[in-house]
Protein backbone atom coordinates (compact mmCIF):
# COMPACT_ATOMS: atom_id res chain seq x y z
CA UNK A 1 0.00 0.00 0.00
CA UNK A 2 1.58 3.35 -1.01
CA UNK A 3 2.37 6.00 1.56
CA UNK A 4 0.58 9.34 1.43
CA UNK A 5 3.78 11.03 0.22
CA UNK A 6 6.08 9.69 -2.45
CA UNK A 7 8.77 12.27 -3.11
CA UNK A 8 6.66 15.40 -3.32
CA UNK A 9 3.48 13.73 -4.57
CA UNK A 10 0.57 13.61 -2.16
CA UNK A 11 -2.31 11.15 -2.36
CA UNK A 12 -5.42 13.32 -2.44
CA UNK A 13 -8.21 10.77 -2.63
CA UNK A 14 -9.83 9.33 0.48
CA UNK A 15 -10.82 5.68 0.52
CA UNK A 16 -12.46 4.63 3.78
CA UNK A 17 -11.75 0.92 3.20
CA UNK A 18 -8.06 1.63 2.69
CA UNK A 19 -8.04 3.96 5.72
CA UNK A 20 -9.44 1.22 7.95
CA UNK A 21 -6.65 -1.13 6.89
CA UNK A 22 -3.92 1.36 7.85
CA UNK A 23 -2.21 1.06 11.19
CA UNK A 24 -2.71 3.96 13.60
CA UNK A 25 0.90 4.99 12.93
CA UNK A 26 0.25 5.13 9.17
CA UNK A 27 -2.94 7.12 9.74
CA UNK A 28 -1.07 9.63 11.90
CA UNK A 29 1.60 9.92 9.20
CA UNK A 30 -0.99 10.59 6.50
CA UNK A 31 -2.76 13.17 8.63
CA UNK A 32 0.55 14.89 9.29
CA UNK A 33 1.40 14.97 5.58
CA UNK A 34 -1.99 16.45 4.79
CA UNK A 35 -1.47 19.09 7.48
CA UNK A 36 1.91 19.98 6.00
CA UNK A 37 0.37 20.30 2.54
CA UNK A 38 -2.45 22.51 3.83
CA UNK A 39 0.10 24.71 5.61
CA UNK A 40 2.16 24.95 2.40
CA UNK A 41 -0.94 26.07 0.50
CA UNK A 42 -1.68 28.62 3.21
CA UNK A 43 1.77 30.11 2.76
CA UNK A 44 0.85 30.89 -0.87
CA UNK A 45 -2.68 32.16 -0.19
CA UNK A 46 -4.14 35.41 1.10
CA UNK A 47 -7.06 36.46 3.26
CA UNK A 48 -9.91 34.08 3.93
CA UNK A 49 -8.39 31.30 1.82
CA UNK A 50 -5.19 31.44 3.89
CA UNK A 51 -7.23 31.17 7.09
CA UNK A 52 -9.17 28.20 5.72
CA UNK A 53 -5.97 26.36 4.80
CA UNK A 54 -4.55 27.07 8.24
CA UNK A 55 -7.74 25.78 9.87
CA UNK A 56 -7.54 22.67 7.72
CA UNK A 57 -3.92 22.09 8.77
CA UNK A 58 -4.94 22.40 12.42
CA UNK A 59 -7.82 19.94 11.90
CA UNK A 60 -5.52 17.36 10.27
CA UNK A 61 -3.11 17.65 13.18
CA UNK A 62 -5.97 17.36 15.68
CA UNK A 63 -7.09 14.16 13.95
CA UNK A 64 -3.51 12.84 14.08
CA UNK A 65 -3.41 13.60 17.80
CA UNK A 66 -6.66 11.79 18.46
CA UNK A 67 -5.57 8.78 16.45
CA UNK A 68 -2.08 8.50 17.86
CA UNK A 69 -2.28 10.48 21.07
CA UNK A 70 0.54 12.60 19.69
CA UNK A 71 1.65 15.99 20.93
CA UNK A 72 -0.95 18.77 20.77
CA UNK A 73 -1.33 20.15 17.25
CA UNK A 74 0.17 23.41 16.17
CA UNK A 75 -2.35 26.19 15.64
CA UNK A 76 -0.99 27.38 12.30
CA UNK A 77 -2.80 30.73 12.67
CA UNK A 78 -0.54 31.54 15.64
CA UNK A 79 2.58 30.19 13.93
CA UNK A 80 2.46 32.80 11.14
Amino acid sequence: MPEARVGYAVETRFNSEEWRRLSPTARVRRCTVMAEEAQAQASKADGRLKDLYLDLATQWLTLAREIGKAEPPVDWRRAR
